[in-house]
């Protein structure tokens, strides 16, 4: 599933542009944006690796 929003994301920000919705942030930078940041929460506790830097860097990275 996050492998299919980061092929998105790619899309959305080509050409230097930071959000989903280009320069412009919107509902689905704010959602995905805060839920990014549990999910490497949860990570630790749980033992389980959830956002990947090799699958999904541009992610993993805005995140």
């Amino acid at each position: 599933m996050l492998v299919l929003i980061e092929d998105v994301f790619v899309k959305c920000i080509e050409g230097g542009k930071g959000f989903f919705r280009g320069n412009k942030i919107g509902s689905l930078d704010i959602v995905l944006g805060s839920t990014l940041g549990w999910l490497k929460v949860i990570e630790k506790p749980v033992g389980v690796k959830l956002l990947d830097t090799e699958k999904t860097p541009e992610l993993v990275g805005w995140a």
